[in-house]
């Protein structure tokens, strides 16, 4: 088990952080499994910490696995690609259910974030460059048949911004998630990713460690997230 995992344990009791992950350990964490080339302890370029996680062949996925199926997930994590997709849609986060079908997306297509949840797209203003660290929060949540939700937040600085980069609201996909991909693909890779959080509830401002104390919303304890 990863070291970051015990300084969120009694955030547990309060049904908030389902996981946090900074890939600090040796090899794969708890409940995450891969496919293709992961590097889970990668020195070469770090996010955050000492290591990070580098997905570093085409189509490879670094899966994360709740032990409960949801209706919606709030999402945090870091990347930073080696390149962007100027062309096509490269897929970088994933949900799946458990009939292995995709219930949202977030790809990079034309240097740019772009959602997907079932037959609703929606792309980003903002130009990803090269080389980048960039912090992502997404907020999903499955639908009834025109009414699901995806929304992702972008900034190159740890304060999440007001407003979401890009949103849909009539997403048609119906079916829960219980599972989290992180991808790299041909003309991303690779992608290095750090400080994974999987959330109940809304997760806000990243702490980069400059401040003692951190918590999520308004109960007290340790880990890397502000609400």
């Amino acid at each position: 088990m990863k070291v970051l995992i015990f300084i969120i344990m009694p955030l547990l009791l309060f049904g908030q952080v389902i996981t946090t992950e900074g890939f600090e350990g040796t090899g794969a964490p708890t409940n995450w499994a891969s496919s293709g080339t992961v590097d889970w302890d990668a020195t070469d370029v770090v996010l955050t910490g000492v290591q990070s996680c580098k997905i570093n062949s085409d189509l490879a996925i670094a899966q994360y696995q709740p032990t409960v199926a949801a209706d919606e997930f709030y999402v945090f994590f870091q990347f930073k690609p080696t390149a962007v997709a100027t062309t096509g849609s490269r897929n970088l986060l994933l949900f799946y259910s458990s009939t292995s079908a995709v219930q949202a997306s977030v790809y990079i297509n034309a240097s740019k974030i772009q959602i997907g949840h079932g037959t609703s797209i929606a792309t980003g203003s903002t130009t990803l460059i090269a080389e980048t660290k960039y912090y992502l929060w997404c907020y999903w949540v499955k639908g009834t048949g025109s009414d699901g939700v995806i929304n992702v937040h972008l900034s190159t600085t740890k304060t999440k911004p007001a407003s979401p980069e890009v949103s849909i609201i009539n997403g048609s996909t119906t079916l829960q998630t219980n599972r989290i991909r992180l991808y790299a693909a041909a003309q991303t890779m690779p992608v290095w990713f750090d400080e994974f959080v999987l959330s109940s509830a809304e997760i806000g401002d990243y702490d980069d460690g400059t401040t003692t104390k951190k918590d999520f919303g308004n109960y007290g304890g340790w880990g890397g997230w502000t609400k």
